[in-house]
Protein backbone atom coordinates (compact mmCIF):
# COMPACT_ATOMS: atom_id res chain seq x y z
CA UNK A 1 0.00 0.00 0.00
CA UNK A 2 1.81 2.79 -1.28
CA UNK A 3 3.00 5.85 0.78
CA UNK A 4 0.98 8.63 -0.71
CA UNK A 5 0.37 11.45 2.35
CA UNK A 6 -2.66 9.08 2.63
CA UNK A 7 -3.81 6.72 4.73
CA UNK A 8 -5.47 3.33 3.15
CA UNK A 9 -7.73 1.37 4.45
CA UNK A 10 -10.03 -1.65 4.87
CA UNK A 11 -13.55 -2.53 5.13
CA UNK A 12 -14.44 -5.20 8.46
CA UNK A 13 -17.82 -6.61 8.51
CA UNK A 14 -19.76 -10.04 8.56
CA UNK A 15 -20.83 -10.97 5.41
CA UNK A 16 -24.64 -9.45 4.58
CA UNK A 17 -24.02 -6.26 7.19
CA UNK A 18 -23.51 -3.92 4.63
CA UNK A 19 -20.07 -4.03 3.73
CA UNK A 20 -20.80 -3.92 0.36
CA UNK A 21 -23.17 -0.86 0.07
CA UNK A 22 -20.64 0.82 1.95
CA UNK A 23 -17.77 -0.15 -0.70
CA UNK A 24 -19.65 0.91 -3.70
CA UNK A 25 -20.40 4.36 -2.12
CA UNK A 26 -17.08 5.06 -0.84
CA UNK A 27 -15.68 3.85 -4.25
CA UNK A 28 -17.60 6.53 -6.01
CA UNK A 29 -15.57 9.54 -4.12
CA UNK A 30 -13.04 11.27 -6.61
CA UNK A 31 -9.93 9.87 -4.45
CA UNK A 32 -10.77 6.69 -3.42
CA UNK A 33 -10.88 3.14 -5.26
CA UNK A 34 -11.94 0.33 -3.01
CA UNK A 35 -11.23 -3.10 -5.11
CA UNK A 36 -13.28 -5.73 -4.98
CA UNK A 37 -13.62 -8.54 -2.44
CA UNK A 38 -10.95 -10.37 -2.97
CA UNK A 39 -11.00 -12.67 0.37
CA UNK A 40 -6.74 -11.45 0.26
CA UNK A 41 -5.99 -11.87 3.80
CA UNK A 42 -7.22 -15.63 3.88
CA UNK A 43 -5.13 -15.96 0.98
CA UNK A 44 -2.15 -14.65 2.78
CA UNK A 45 -2.91 -17.12 6.04
CA UNK A 46 -3.04 -19.88 3.90
CA UNK A 47 -0.29 -19.58 1.62
CA UNK A 48 2.50 -17.52 3.96
CA UNK A 49 4.65 -18.70 6.63
CA UNK A 50 4.97 -15.47 9.22
CA UNK A 51 4.29 -12.97 6.46
CA UNK A 52 6.72 -14.63 3.75
CA UNK A 53 6.39 -16.60 0.50
CA UNK A 54 8.37 -19.67 1.53
CA UNK A 55 8.58 -20.37 -2.30
CA UNK A 56 7.52 -19.73 -5.75
CA UNK A 57 5.22 -22.37 -5.11
CA UNK A 58 3.04 -20.76 -2.66
CA UNK A 59 3.45 -17.82 -4.07
CA UNK A 60 1.77 -18.94 -7.77
CA UNK A 61 -0.84 -20.41 -4.96
CA UNK A 62 -1.63 -16.53 -3.75
CA UNK A 63 -1.96 -15.43 -7.32
CA UNK A 64 -4.43 -18.30 -8.19
CA UNK A 65 -6.37 -17.50 -5.53
CA UNK A 66 -6.50 -14.01 -5.57
CA UNK A 67 -7.42 -13.89 -9.57
CA UNK A 68 -10.03 -16.64 -9.17
CA UNK A 69 -12.15 -14.49 -6.60
CA UNK A 70 -11.54 -11.26 -8.70
CA UNK A 71 -13.06 -13.08 -12.15
CA UNK A 72 -16.67 -12.07 -10.18
CA UNK A 73 -16.43 -8.70 -10.55
CA UNK A 74 -16.75 -5.88 -13.26
CA UNK A 75 -14.04 -4.26 -11.89
CA UNK A 76 -10.18 -3.86 -13.27
CA UNK A 77 -8.50 -5.13 -10.01
CA UNK A 78 -8.76 -8.69 -11.82
CA UNK A 79 -6.58 -7.09 -14.99
CA UNK A 80 -4.09 -5.02 -12.89
CA UNK A 81 -3.39 -8.47 -10.87
CA UNK A 82 -2.93 -10.64 -14.03
CA UNK A 83 -0.50 -8.05 -15.53
CA UNK A 84 1.65 -8.09 -12.18
CA UNK A 85 1.54 -11.74 -11.92
CA UNK A 86 2.39 -12.19 -15.49
CA UNK A 87 5.44 -9.61 -15.04
CA UNK A 88 6.14 -11.19 -11.94
CA UNK A 89 5.94 -15.04 -12.69
CA UNK A 90 7.68 -16.07 -9.43
CA UNK A 91 8.43 -14.54 -6.21
CA UNK A 92 10.11 -15.78 -2.93
CA UNK A 93 9.85 -12.81 0.00
CA UNK A 94 7.43 -10.79 2.34
CA UNK A 95 3.88 -10.53 0.96
CA UNK A 96 3.15 -7.33 2.15
CA UNK A 97 5.84 -6.02 -0.70
CA UNK A 98 3.40 -8.13 -2.84
CA UNK A 99 0.35 -6.42 -1.49
CA UNK A 100 1.71 -3.21 -1.78
CA UNK A 101 2.50 -3.03 -5.41
CA UNK A 102 -0.70 -4.60 -6.38
CA UNK A 103 -2.47 -1.64 -4.10
CA UNK A 104 0.40 0.72 -6.21
CA UNK A 105 -0.60 -0.31 -9.27
CA UNK A 106 -4.70 -0.46 -9.06
CA UNK A 107 -4.34 3.05 -7.74
CA UNK A 108 -2.40 4.28 -10.76
CA UNK A 109 -4.90 2.69 -12.37
CA UNK A 110 -7.72 3.79 -11.39
CA UNK A 111 -6.27 7.26 -11.15
CA UNK A 112 -7.29 8.13 -7.41
CA UNK A 113 -4.76 8.14 -4.10
CA UNK A 114 -6.74 6.57 -1.99
CA UNK A 115 -6.54 2.31 -1.10
CA UNK A 116 -9.25 0.47 0.38
CA UNK A 117 -10.38 -2.96 -0.13
CA UNK A 118 -13.30 -4.87 1.24
CA UNK A 119 -13.93 -8.80 1.70
CA UNK A 120 -15.92 -10.26 4.87
CA UNK A 121 -12.73 -12.66 5.47
CA UNK A 122 -10.93 -9.65 6.68
CA UNK A 123 -13.05 -9.63 9.48
CA UNK A 124 -11.62 -12.96 10.70
CA UNK A 125 -7.76 -12.09 10.31
CA UNK A 126 -8.08 -8.74 12.18
CA UNK A 127 -4.68 -9.63 14.23
CA UNK A 128 -3.15 -10.76 10.72
CA UNK A 129 -3.77 -7.33 8.84
CA UNK A 130 -2.20 -5.10 11.74
CA UNK A 131 0.69 -7.03 12.12
CA UNK A 132 1.41 -6.62 8.50
CA UNK A 133 0.31 -3.12 8.11
CA UNK A 134 0.14 -1.79 11.56
CA UNK A 135 -0.35 1.75 10.10
CA UNK A 136 -3.69 1.07 7.72
CA UNK A 137 -7.19 2.52 9.18
CA UNK A 138 -10.00 -0.09 9.54
CA UNK A 139 -13.55 1.01 8.70
CA UNK A 140 -16.01 -1.25 10.88
CA UNK A 141 -19.36 -1.59 10.03
CA UNK A 142 -21.71 -3.68 11.92
CA UNK A 143 -25.80 -4.69 11.73
CA UNK A 144 -28.27 -6.34 13.80
CA UNK A 145 -27.23 -9.41 14.57
CA UNK A 146 -30.76 -11.00 14.31
CA UNK A 147 -31.29 -8.70 11.29
CA UNK A 148 -27.82 -10.20 9.58
CA UNK A 149 -28.94 -13.91 10.34
CA UNK A 150 -32.13 -13.43 8.67
CA UNK A 151 -30.31 -12.50 5.74
CA UNK A 152 -27.70 -15.21 5.23
CA UNK A 153 -30.87 -17.65 5.79
CA UNK A 154 -32.02 -16.17 2.61
CA UNK A 155 -29.12 -17.64 0.88
CA UNK A 156 -28.57 -20.59 3.00
CA UNK A 157 -32.17 -21.84 2.31
CA UNK A 158 -30.87 -22.87 -1.42
CA UNK A 159 -28.34 -24.92 -0.40
CA UNK A 160 -28.94 -26.31 3.09
CA UNK A 161 -32.29 -27.92 2.12
CA UNK A 162 -31.74 -31.19 4.21
CA UNK A 163 -31.52 -29.09 7.25
CA UNK A 164 -34.49 -27.99 9.91
CA UNK A 165 -35.29 -24.24 9.71
CA UNK A 166 -33.82 -23.98 13.63
CA UNK A 167 -30.58 -25.90 12.53
CA UNK A 168 -30.09 -23.26 9.48
CA UNK A 169 -31.08 -20.05 11.54
CA UNK A 170 -27.88 -21.65 14.46
CA UNK A 171 -25.70 -22.16 11.18
CA UNK A 172 -26.18 -19.12 9.89
CA UNK A 173 -25.75 -17.22 13.37
CA UNK A 174 -22.39 -19.47 13.84
CA UNK A 175 -21.07 -17.01 11.51
CA UNK A 176 -22.42 -13.60 12.87
CA UNK A 177 -21.29 -14.71 16.40
CA UNK A 178 -17.34 -15.08 14.59
CA UNK A 179 -18.29 -11.35 13.73
CA UNK A 180 -19.59 -10.29 17.17
CA UNK A 181 -16.31 -11.44 18.59
CA UNK A 182 -14.08 -10.26 15.99
CA UNK A 183 -15.75 -6.97 16.84
CA UNK A 184 -13.83 -6.80 20.61
CA UNK A 185 -10.60 -7.59 18.67
CA UNK A 186 -8.95 -4.28 18.44
CA UNK A 187 -5.58 -4.16 18.59
CA UNK A 188 -4.81 -0.56 16.15
CA UNK A 189 -4.83 2.79 18.24
CA UNK A 190 -8.34 4.49 18.57
CA UNK A 191 -7.54 7.41 16.16
CA UNK A 192 -7.20 4.12 13.48
CA UNK A 193 -10.52 2.58 13.64
CA UNK A 194 -13.72 3.85 12.70
CA UNK A 195 -16.88 2.58 13.76
CA UNK A 196 -20.12 2.56 12.06
CA UNK A 197 -24.00 1.02 12.60
CA UNK A 198 -25.31 -0.11 9.02
CA UNK A 199 -28.56 1.75 10.30
CA UNK A 200 -26.83 5.13 10.74
CA UNK A 201 -25.65 4.28 6.98
CA UNK A 202 -29.13 3.84 5.54
CA UNK A 203 -30.97 6.40 7.80
CA UNK A 204 -28.69 9.35 7.05
CA UNK A 205 -26.20 8.29 4.15
CA UNK A 206 -24.92 11.68 3.88
CA UNK A 207 -23.91 12.38 7.31
CA UNK A 208 -22.11 8.92 8.01
CA UNK A 209 -20.18 9.36 4.60
CA UNK A 210 -18.87 12.41 5.78
CA UNK A 211 -17.64 11.15 8.86
CA UNK A 212 -16.19 8.71 7.36
CA UNK A 213 -14.02 10.83 4.92
CA UNK A 214 -13.03 12.72 7.73
CA UNK A 215 -11.29 9.73 8.98
CA UNK A 216 -9.88 9.44 5.62
CA UNK A 217 -8.74 12.44 5.28
CA UNK A 218 -10.85 13.76 2.63
CA UNK A 219 -14.01 15.72 2.05
CA UNK A 220 -17.61 14.21 1.10
CA UNK A 221 -18.70 14.21 -2.20
CA UNK A 222 -22.09 14.37 -3.22
CA UNK A 223 -21.56 12.17 -6.22
CA UNK A 224 -21.24 9.15 -4.09
CA UNK A 225 -24.30 8.74 -3.25
CA UNK A 226 -24.77 7.63 -6.84
CA UNK A 227 -24.99 4.20 -6.95
CA UNK A 228 -27.76 2.99 -8.71
CA UNK A 229 -25.98 2.03 -11.81
CA UNK A 230 -23.59 -0.10 -10.64
CA UNK A 231 -23.04 -2.99 -12.75
CA UNK A 232 -20.87 -4.77 -9.92
CA UNK A 233 -20.90 -8.47 -10.76
CA UNK A 234 -20.00 -10.35 -13.60
CA UNK A 235 -21.99 -13.40 -12.83
CA UNK A 236 -26.02 -12.16 -13.03
CA UNK A 237 -27.31 -15.31 -11.15
CA UNK A 238 -25.20 -14.62 -8.05
CA UNK A 239 -26.22 -11.17 -8.13
CA UNK A 240 -29.77 -12.31 -8.50
CA UNK A 241 -28.89 -14.30 -5.49
CA UNK A 242 -26.27 -13.06 -2.97
CA UNK A 243 -26.94 -8.77 -4.32
CA UNK A 244 -30.36 -8.61 -5.42
CA UNK A 245 -30.83 -4.77 -4.45
CA UNK A 246 -27.47 -3.84 -5.88
CA UNK A 247 -27.65 -0.52 -8.13
CA UNK A 248 -31.18 -0.17 -6.16
CA UNK A 249 -31.78 3.30 -4.19
CA UNK A 250 -30.75 3.10 -0.24
CA UNK A 251 -33.66 1.75 1.54
CA UNK A 252 -33.81 3.31 4.81
CA UNK A 253 -36.21 0.59 5.98
CA UNK A 254 -34.58 -1.64 5.63
CA UNK A 255 -33.93 -2.83 9.25
CA UNK A 256 -35.64 -4.86 12.36
CA UNK A 257 -36.72 -7.51 9.81
CA UNK A 258 -36.33 -10.07 12.12
CA UNK A 259 -39.04 -9.26 13.95
CA UNK A 260 -41.78 -10.44 11.05
CA UNK A 261 -39.48 -13.17 9.92
CA UNK A 262 -38.04 -14.72 13.38
CA UNK A 263 -40.50 -16.17 15.39
CA UNK A 264 -40.29 -15.81 19.10
CA UNK A 265 -38.39 -19.07 20.22
CA UNK A 266 -36.12 -18.67 17.21
CA UNK A 267 -35.09 -15.31 18.60
CA UNK A 268 -34.57 -16.79 22.39
CA UNK A 269 -32.77 -19.37 20.56
CA UNK A 270 -30.42 -16.56 19.04
CA UNK A 271 -30.23 -15.01 22.39
CA UNK A 272 -28.69 -17.83 24.04
CA UNK A 273 -26.26 -18.87 21.64
CA UNK A 274 -24.68 -15.68 21.08
CA UNK A 275 -24.69 -15.70 25.45
CA UNK A 276 -22.57 -12.49 26.06
CA UNK A 277 -21.35 -11.58 22.84
CA UNK A 278 -24.53 -9.28 22.52
CA UNK A 279 -23.10 -7.53 25.10
CA UNK A 280 -20.69 -5.98 23.31
CA UNK A 281 -22.48 -5.20 20.26
CA UNK A 282 -23.99 -1.35 20.20
CA UNK A 283 -27.44 -2.78 20.44
CA UNK A 284 -29.98 -3.33 23.09
CA UNK A 285 -31.26 -6.76 22.88
CA UNK A 286 -33.25 -7.88 25.48
CA UNK A 287 -34.20 -11.45 26.85
CA UNK A 288 -37.54 -12.25 25.61
CA UNK A 289 -38.22 -15.22 28.03
CA UNK A 290 -39.79 -17.21 25.71
CA UNK A 291 -40.14 -21.42 26.22
CA UNK A 292 -37.91 -23.46 23.82
CA UNK A 293 -38.82 -26.96 23.21
CA UNK A 294 -36.50 -29.46 24.52
CA UNK A 295 -35.02 -29.86 20.83
CA UNK A 296 -34.29 -26.30 20.09
CA UNK A 297 -32.62 -26.30 23.61
CA UNK A 298 -30.47 -28.94 22.46
CA UNK A 299 -29.81 -27.65 19.20
CA UNK A 300 -28.73 -24.69 20.72
CA UNK A 301 -26.23 -26.69 22.94
CA UNK A 302 -25.06 -28.42 20.33
CA UNK A 303 -24.49 -25.37 18.25
CA UNK A 304 -22.25 -23.89 21.31
CA UNK A 305 -20.00 -26.69 21.27
CA UNK A 306 -18.94 -26.96 18.21
CA UNK A 307 -18.17 -23.24 18.13
CA UNK A 308 -16.33 -24.10 21.23
CA UNK A 309 -14.22 -26.26 19.09
CA UNK A 310 -13.86 -24.04 16.51
CA UNK A 311 -15.00 -25.57 13.45
CA UNK A 312 -14.78 -22.67 11.35
CA UNK A 313 -10.80 -22.48 12.86
CA UNK A 314 -10.25 -26.28 11.49
CA UNK A 315 -12.07 -25.68 8.32
CA UNK A 316 -8.51 -22.96 7.56
CA UNK A 317 -6.10 -25.29 9.23
CA UNK A 318 -7.05 -28.33 6.97
CA UNK A 319 -6.86 -26.68 3.69
CA UNK A 320 -3.21 -25.06 4.82
CA UNK A 321 -2.35 -28.60 5.93
CA UNK A 322 -3.38 -29.62 2.61
CA UNK A 323 -1.40 -26.93 0.80
CA UNK A 324 1.73 -27.84 3.42
CA UNK A 325 1.60 -31.64 1.64
CA UNK A 326 0.93 -29.87 -1.96
CA UNK A 327 3.94 -28.20 -1.25
CA UNK A 328 6.23 -30.89 -0.02
CA UNK A 329 4.96 -33.01 -3.09
CA UNK A 330 6.23 -30.55 -5.55
CA UNK A 331 9.35 -30.21 -3.26
CA UNK A 332 9.80 -33.58 -3.72
CA UNK A 333 9.21 -33.28 -7.03
CA UNK A 334 12.15 -30.85 -7.79
CA UNK A 335 10.21 -27.66 -7.71
CA UNK A 336 11.04 -24.31 -6.19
Amino acid sequence: MKETGKTHFLILGVARSGTTLLERLLDNHSEIAVCPESDVFTSVYRTTWRGRFVSNWHYHQFMTYLTGWLKEFNDPALGVAQQYWKENTTYQGPVKSVLKALATQYLAYEKKTVFGEKSPGNNHRVKLICRLFPGIKLVRIVRHPYDVVCSILKLQRRYLSNYSEDERLLYAASFVKIGAKAWQIRPLPALQNYYLKYEDLIEDTPAVLSEVCAFLGLDYEEDMLAIEASNYLSNPDKKSIVHPNLGQSINANNKNKYLQQLSEQQQQMLYRFFGADLVALPYEIADNKADLRLQQQLLVLKYQLLFQLKFHYWHDEIIRLKLLVKSLIHWVKGGK
